[in-house]
């Protein structure tokens, strides 16, 4: 985080710097004193307790997630390429409509902006709508629009199934996320970046939408070492992590592997992330404590596949029309 207010430094700040004409030296807290304590001899703001995600921060972080207008055109070409058959054949398109989407059952709300934009950009106009990472209970509306019944009839099947899909998704990580904060209040749930390809937009919209994070976006920002990438290598293994560390000071180092005894390695040759792949969860318990007695400042992410019995409409039924 880059700030220019000292005060703002403190509140985030373990150790704070101040440069001035070219030099660094210590900056000193001068808020009052009390809600502040000292650690050799500077001032320093307390560590504040970890804030995780709320509801109402999910449907604030997945509203500002949305498609194109290019991206939705495309969907509807997909869908109707050269206008819509039986409307057309039943001249309806001109009578007004109203429509409305509801969950068939409890969900977790995801893409409803692209289903309301899919409606204006056919020609309807948008009653109510509801914000992805809304809860839902079944039968309630979270979009009603009006328009041409050609307008609605051009959008209905698309927007329906985008929201379906997508909340499919969200819902099912809301509740790994429910599952594992259970136990652990403060864990992260982070969700894998595979997924069907050209979904990538909607389905990292769904994971944040149910309260999850996303593990890796792509290979361009996040270092991984794999199995396969480390059976290339011939230097030892401090060698290639110092290497790395160097080449990339400001990301993590992280390395999968799936044994204690080579994770133990890892984490004394310097590697930040230990991503342990499919390990029952005895050995996790055991890395973790051996991260712990050791000292070590790596991160321990446990990572496979995991699922969560839902209802069986959804997808692809869970959403009314």
């Amino acid at each position: 985080m880059v700030t220019h207010n000292l005060d703002e430094a403190f509140e985030f700040g373990d150790r704070v710097l101040r440069m001035e004409n070219g030099c660094l030296s210590p900056a000193y807290d001068r808020r009052p004193a009390q809600s502040h304590h000292a650690v050799n001899g500077n001032t320093f703001a307390p560590a504040r307790a970890a804030s995780l995600p709320t509801s109402r921060d999910n449907r604030k972080r997945t509203a500002m997630l949305t498609l194109t207008d290019e991206q939705l055109d495309a969907l509807l070409a997909q869908d109707v390429p050269c206008g819509d058959l039986t409307t057309e054949v039943l001249d309806i398109g001109e009578i007004p409509a109203r429509m409305s989407l509801r969950a068939r059952d409890p969900m977790v709300l995801s893409s409803a902006e692209e289903a309301a934009r899919l409606v204006e950009l056919s020609g309807g106009t948008i009653l109510m709508k509801l914000t992805s990472g809304t809860r839902l209970e079944a039968g309630q509306v979270f979009l009603e629009v009006e328009g041409p019944a050609a307008a609605l009839h051009r959008a209905w099947k698309v927007a329906q199934t985008l929201v379906e899909y997508s909340a499919g998704i969200a819902t099912r990580a809301d509740h790994l996320v429910k599952a594992a904060r259970s136990t652990n209040p403060t864990i992260a749930v982070a969700c894998t970046r595979k997924n069907f390809p050209g979904t990538k937009e909607i389905s990292i919209k769904a994971v944040m939408a149910g309260g999850a994070s996303i593990h890796r976006l792509g290979l361009s920002e996040t270092f991984l070492a794999f199995a396969n990438h480390r059976r290339l290598l011939k230097e030892p293994v401090e060698q290639w992590v110092a290497c790395a560390k160097a080449q990339i000071p400001e990301k993590k180092v992280a390395v999968e592997t799936d044994n204690v005894k080579d994770a133990e390695a890892l984490a004394r040759a310097g590697a930040e992330v230990l991503q342990l792949d499919k390990m029952p969860v005895a050995d996790v318990a055991e890395v973790v404590a051996l991260v712990k007695r050791l000292g070590f400042s790596c991160l321990v992410a446990a990572t496979a596949g995991s699922t969560r019995t839902m209802p069986q409409t959804m997808p692809p039924r869970a959403v009314r029309c």
